[in-house]
């Protein structure tokens, strides 16, 4: 791809894994900060940062489970 090889951006994609196509394009267009259709590694690493703030951490580690559950659960509370 042209568009990523220039600018580190990533397509926004639909579905990926066991998370719905529209529970994808949901957390897709969330961290598309600017709104031009592509993630950039910097809006890539404020959304999780921001989720990562969010869990509950031990020892700077979070439980797979925790991360499953909030999954899940549509994303950080």
């Amino acid at each position: 791809m042209k568009t990523q090889a220039k600018t580190g951006a990533m397509p926004m994609a639909s579905g990926m894994g066991s998370t719905s196509s529209t529970e994808m394009g949901m957390g897709m267009k969330g961290m598309d900060a600017n709104g031009d259709g592509m993630i950039s590694k910097k809006e890539w690493q404020a959304h999780h940062n921001m989720m990562w703030s969010k869990m509950k951490t031990k020892n700077g580690m979070v439980p797979m489970a925790d991360i499953e559950a909030m999954m899940k659960a549509g994303g950080p509370n």
